[in-house]
């Protein structure tokens, strides 16, 4: 190099122009030092061919065969990361290798050995010539700083020199965020930059505006998110709080570490190794467990038989000793909920079923979607009327008795008031069917249960009376039949879910009432004094009769009307209150394409507008959203088109037809490793950057893979 320089002098000096030289000389060698001072330098613009600066021009670079054959790996792969100091600005360009050019110097000047003597051994002494490195500029920064850096626009000289840039300069250059959710390592296709040494976080700011994390099974996407909220508790309090849907039973996990094996090769991954300070599993978890009037029915103190049970299979076979478990019973902020501490690991259960009594007519909608426009109007008048008199919204399985009493009447020819009795006491097993007794040994056929008062305020009124009360409106409405059967079967098909106003009977004073829904203010209170995540466990409700698909959708859709609702009244009282990241794992089970009859169109489309008004809701109020999926093409457009940040692991390549990705990414994506990442987001300077997880952090396996 420094022959070059004197070259370049001498060829100056003899042009007449003395003072040029030096000022070049000076301007060279300050530019070499700091080359020096950034990084180690691996070459130099070449002096061969033009350096052309400019839109999908690259900048072509020379390596001597020491250098490349020193064994510094970012010379060898396409996709890392170089940097050039500019002589005359002192301007850093960040460069990323998207060729390399290697020859064989005999053979591109056409000298072959003799016949006679032609050989498989290879000539060595020939390859050892330059190398020639082609890069794209990206970003550019003045030294010393490198802050604020812009998109590389400005000229830049031959001869300059290229450096294997320190991991802070390649941080700086690309403006990565120094905080937020940890995703993991920068990375490129071939995989880590600078051994993992480069953490790539997502800011709060663009988790509060949505996310989308896609990937095939086995892809690693589990483990993404994982990590994620595991970064979120991994230093002291919180900066948000995080609620987990959970389909399969993976986030419960989320307290417990890793086992032995699995253990290890942890500690052996780079990624976890650079950023272990980062990474830390949550010491507890807050489970809310959704549960149906079915699991209810099936001892003398329900609700504790129903956590004993749910502790017995969903944690006792995560740990180790699954015996030594004791409950403690705790009522705080109106709701119940148990408390079990197991290998130094908190868990916290609390019982979760929907009660509507207190909720608009408007917010039921978003939650049992597919209703017919003239079937919403009547739900609403009848809700309406009985709230005006009442103070409390009728129980959904008393309007269900009372729809379906009026449809048998008016299906009959005889409509006198002998057959309206009738109806109606037919109809009184549809409220049955939702009711268990809370505590003592009678059974609901005991009970003359449809009889029992229900007491709200001032209110007292027997169940069977509600029917007869919303029987009397439709009879003096008479609704058209099709108006009926539509507000039927919707009702029907959200109430065989066994969540919705599950009716507890006293059996001393055979008084009735609904189960408590827990208030999502205490459920985020509690998880904020105990700095855990929160998880929605789906699965035990899922397995019960009956429940299915409707009840997780029921629940998914519930949870986050209810979260947006108290967060809209935190931000009129002008309250402090966490941030909320919901994760909704499995998005396109809740938020599905549009296909199917005319009813599950309307469904879905009913579907979309509220997600879309609770995202919109969510940014202005402290909610992001983040929704996981294997299948794009299952996904409603509507969360393709809310979510300003796209992470995608290992995908299918026909999965990708949908997804607005940077092309020079997309031909990765099918062949990506395990956990390695591509990541789309206003936030980033950059278009879209790669990074890489490490294992995970916390307990991962299949409780299922147990037992055979």
């Amino acid at each position: 190099m420094e022959k070059d320089k004197k070259d370049l002098g001498t060829l100056l000096g003899g042009l007449g122009s003395p003072g040029l030289a030096e000022r070049l000389d000076e301007m060279y060698r300050r530019a070499y030092g700091v080359a020096e001072e950034l990084g180690v330098i691996v070459g130099r613009t070449t002096r061969y061919w033009d350096v052309t600066v400019g839109p999908g021009e690259t900048i072509k670079i020379e390596v001597d065969p020491e250098t490349y054959y020193s064994g510094s790996s970012s010379l060898y792969r396409i996709g890392d990361y170089l940097a050039v100091i500019d002589p005359k600005t002192l301007n850093v360009v960040l460069l990323r290798i998207t060729r390399i050019l290697r020859q064989d110097a005999l053979a591109k000047i056409g000298v072959e050995p003799p016949i006679s003597q032609y050989s498989l051994e290879p000539d060595t002494g020939s390859v050892a010539t330059s190398t020639i490195i082609e890069a794209e500029p990206l970003m550019e920064a003045r030294y010393p700083d490198l802050i604020d850096p812009s998109p590389a626009s400005s000229s830049i000289e031959p001869q300059s020199p290229v450096i294997d840039p320190l991991p802070w300069v390649i941080m700086r250059l690309l403006a990565l965020p120094d905080e937020g959710i940890l995703l993991g390592s920068l990375a490129h296709p071939a995989g880590i930059v600078k051994n993992a040494g480069i953490p790539v976080y997502l800011p709060y700011k663009a988790v509060l505006q949505h996310v989308l994390v896609l990937g095939t099974t086995g892809s690693g996407k589990t483990t993404l998110i994982k990590n994620m909220v595991s970064s979120i508790y991994s230093a002291g309090k919180p900066k948000l709080a995080a609620v987990i849907i959970d389909m399969n039973q993976d986030y419960v996990q989320l307290p417990f570490p890793p086992r032995p094996e699995s253990r290890k090769q942890l500690s052996q991954d780079p990624v976890y190794k650079a950023n272990k300070g980062r990474l830390r599993h949550p010491r507890g978890v807050l489970v809310v467990l959704p549960v149906t009037v079915e699991m209810l029915r099936s001892a003398d103190d329900p609700l504790r038989a129903t956590i004993r049970e749910y502790v017995e299979e969903a944690i006792s076979p995560l740990i180790d000793d699954r015996k030594n478990f004791g409950i403690v019973r705790v009522k705080k902020g109106g709701i119940e909920y148990f408390m079990i501490d197991v290998v130094g690991a908190s868990i916290i259960i609390t019982p979760y079923t929907i009660n509507t009594t207190m909720t608009g007519t408007e917010n039921l909608f978003g939650m049992i979607p597919g209703m017919t426009m003239f079937a919403r109007d009547l739900l609403r008048v009848l809700r309406t009327r009985f709230h005006k008199d009442y103070g409390f919204y009728p129980p959904l399985p008393t309007v269900l008795a009372a729809v379906k009493a009026y449809l048998s009447t008016i299906q009959s020819k005889n409509r006198d008031r002998y057959r309206k009795e009738y109806d109606l006491d037919s109809a009184k097993d549809v409220v049955i069917e939702r009711m268990y007794v809370e505590e003592g040994d009678y059974s609901i056929n005991d009970l003359e249960n449809s009889y029992a008062r229900y007491k709200y305020g001032n209110s007292d009124i027997p169940l069977i009376d509600m029917v007869g009360y919303l029987y009397d409106i439709l009879e003096k409405m008479r609704p058209h039949s099709g108006t009926l059967e539509s507000l039927y079967r919707r009702l029907a098909s959200a109430l065989e879910s066994g969540l919705i106003d599950v009716i507890r009977v006293d059996s001393k004073s055979q008084s009735v009432s609904v189960r408590n829904e827990p208030s999502w203010k205490t459920l985020i209170e509690i998880a904020e004094e105990h700095s855990m995540p929160i998880v929605i466990d789906l699965k035990p409700a899922l397995d019960t009769a009956f429940s299915g698909q409707e009840g997780s959708r029921l629940i998914a859709y519930r949870l986050l009307d209810r979260l947006a609702v108290w967060k809209q009244r935190v931000y009129r009282e002008r309250k402090r209150s966490l941030p909320i990241l919901v994760v909704v794992d499995e998005a396109h089970q809740f938020f599905p394409q549009e296909h199917g009859s005319r009813e599950e169109l309307e469904a879905t489309r009913q579907i979309a507008s509220t997600i879309s008004r609770i995202a919109r809701l969510g940014r202005a109020r402290g909610i992001g959203l983040l929704f996981a999926s294997h299948s794009p093409r299952d996904l409603h457009d509507i969360i393709l088109q809310l979510a300003n940040t796209k992470i995608v692991l290992r995908t299918e390549r026909h999965q990708l037809e949908r997804l607005d990705i940077d092309p020079e990414y997309k031909p990765y994506i099918p062949r990506l490793r395990d956990r390695q990442m591509i990541i789309q987001s206003h936030v980033f300077r950059e278009t879209a950057i790669m990074a890489r997880t490490c294992p995970p952090v916390t307990l991962h396996f299949d409780v299922s893979a147990l037992f055979g």
